[in-house]
């Protein structure tokens, strides 16, 4: 079985309502279900990782621009 990634809101009332169409090939099986609060993974993370990736990369001159 291939992973199944899902996003959901938790209601207003705190709870968190799924329904996983599986297929009847999936009936009777064990399952492990991981929920992860998806503001863990923030675009400020991805975007210092992003920065962190660069340094050293610059290979070349540095050109003066005169408009």
């Amino acid at each position: 079985m291939s992973p199944i990634v899902l996003e959901q809101a938790v209601g207003a009332d705190g709870t968190l309502l799924l329904k996983l169409p599986l297929g009847v090939a999936e009936a009777g099986k064990l399952l492990r279900i991981t929920v992860e609060s998806k503001q863990d993974f923030s675009i400020q993370d991805g975007y210092k990782a992003f920065i962190l990736s660069t340094a050293g990369a610059w290979q070349g001159d540095f050109e003066e621009i005169n408009d």
